[in-house]
């Protein structure tokens, strides 16, 4: 990740707003490269989608500061992310709190095929670094 970039802290992320849109072209060499990582001849689809929520991965234009701790995710499949697609990530933060004096921040991720139908919706939770 580039320094360049600003460093998202817990004190400016806003509940409601959107910190990762972007376009995602689901290439045939993009689930081979993914099926070798997870060691998979063919990986579910879903898996592939979940990592691309990810934060530290999906935030083209914030650093995430280093330190923090994933400490829940929910995923939710409905629909196959067929190779030759493009679908539309969107990761907006759904919530912040604080829980035995540490912060807490939830990220809910969409991911939408062309037509705005929703492939997959999943939330994680991040206990933010100070």
């Amino acid at each position: 990740m580039s320094a360049t970039l600003p460093e998202l802290t817990f004190d400016c992320i806003v509940v409601g707003e959107t910190y990762a849109e972007r376009d995602i072209d689901v290439t045939d060499e993009m689930v081979a490269a993914y099926a070798s990582a997870v060691g998979a001849k063919a990986p579910p689809a879903y898996l592939m989608a979940a990592s691309w929520s990810v934060p530290r991965v999906s935030f083209l234009k914030w650093q995430v500061p280093a330190g923090g701790i994933h400490a829940r995710q929910t995923w939710q499949s409905f629909r196959t992310i067929p190779s030759g697609g493009r679908v539309r990530l969107r990761t907006t933060a759904r919530e912040k709190f604080h829980s035995k004096s540490r912060p807490y921040v939830v990220f809910e991720s969409v991911i939408e095929d062309h037509a705005g139908g929703v492939l997959a919706r999943g939330e994680m939770t991040i206990l933010w670094p100070r």
